[in-house]
């Protein structure tokens, strides 16, 4: 029997702080295609509770188009209560590295950290998208916030 869409948490209090409990490789997202051991684990189950994907799929290798990444992006944001005005032309061609740092930037998050450079010129998979995702929202989480 095939598993019911899942909405988006907007409705969820945020009343514990789930970054230590990802990092240790709880899971707060079930997906059905996620070994524990995937090395972006902590970020697709983090931001997974942010509305990432709308199924049980992760989908960790597909390539990201530019509209795929806008809905996700937006959704998160929205989550994290982050306004963002994606680009009026949104197209169904692959996102680069370079595109989602401007994304980042646009919305005063971190886009220029280590990982990222190698990715600036390369189109984004879901993996490559949810790490650079994550590690730019972690970074601006205070310590000790709720996320």
């Amino acid at each position: 029997m095939p598993r019911p869409q899942r909405g988006l948490p907007t409705t969820i209090p945020r009343v514990f702080n789930s970054g230590p409990l990802v990092a240790r490789g709880t899971v707060i997202t079930h997906y059905d295609d996620l070994p524990f051991d995937h090395p972006a684990f902590a970020a697709f189950q983090w931001l997974g509770a942010r509305g990432l994907n709308p199924g049980y799929q992760a989908r960790p290798e597909m390539k990201m188009s530019r509209t795929a990444a806008a809905e996700r992006f937006r959704r998160v944001l929205e989550v994290e209560k982050r306004p963002w005005h994606p680009p009026t032309q949104i197209d169904d061609q692959p996102i680069q590295g370079r595109e989602l740092a401007d994304w980042l930037r646009q919305v005063g998050l971190e886009a220029n950290f280590q990982e990222m450079v190698p990715l600036l010129q390369r189109e984004l998979n879901l993996t490559q998208f949810a790490s650079l995702l994550y590690r730019s929202i972690r970074l601006a989480v205070p310590l000790g916030g709720a996320g």
